[in-house]
């Protein structure tokens, strides 16, 4: 089995910030660090899952590189778009879920 380094791109860390902030906006500190904490653990686990992750076989409306692949995380609440390359899985975006059904 490939092992892969994971890359987040500074977009995706921008998002995970504010998921957070959101959730601490309803005055459950330190409830959205948890949250994203577990979010990128399940991001990580990535380096050894990205192989058996297939395709993704339509397009959403934003342009997305050939290659994407989805995971979907958080009890399928958010999507993490993410493609490979080389020895490395990058991280393009992460998304609501329900945002794949509405593209």
């Amino acid at each position: 089995m490939k092992e892969y380094k994971v890359v987040i791109t500074q977009e995706v860390y921008d998002k995970l910030v504010e998921i957070a902030l959101y959730i601490d906006s309803f005055n459950i500190y330190p409830a959205g660090l948890k949250y994203i904490n577990a979010l990128e653990k399940e991001i990580r686990t990535l380096s050894y899952r990205a192989d058996t992750i297939p395709e993704m076989n339509w397009k959403p409306r934003k342009k997305l590189r050939k290659n994407t692949r989805r995971l979907l995380v958080k009890n399928h609440r958010f999507a993490v778009l993410f493609h490979t390359f080389q020895d490395y899985v990058i991280v393009d975006d992460i998304i609501p879920a329900s945002m794949l059904l509405l593209n």
